[in-house]
């Protein structure tokens, strides 16, 4: 049904994804995506982790701090 109201597809285009776009560069997006996911997955395990250490030093203060 899409195809009948907007026409036949262009090649080298992509239906509604703008001027220019292409499916090398749609690939290019996806892979861009699916990295910044990555970094952003490891990004809150590494505050985690900061975040774990930054209870451990304040316990050893208080260890010290008793003596």
């Amino acid at each position: 049904m899409l195809s009948q109201i907007l026409g036949p597809d262009n090649p080298g285009r992509l239906r509604a994804m703008g001027r220019g776009m292409s499916l090398s560069k749609l690939a290019c997006f996806q892979v861009n995506s699916r990295s910044m996911a990555a970094m952003e997955t490891n990004q809150i395990q590494m505050k985690n982790r900061i975040q774990d250490l930054e209870q451990i030093i304040e316990k050893l203060y208080d260890q010290v701090s008793k003596c």
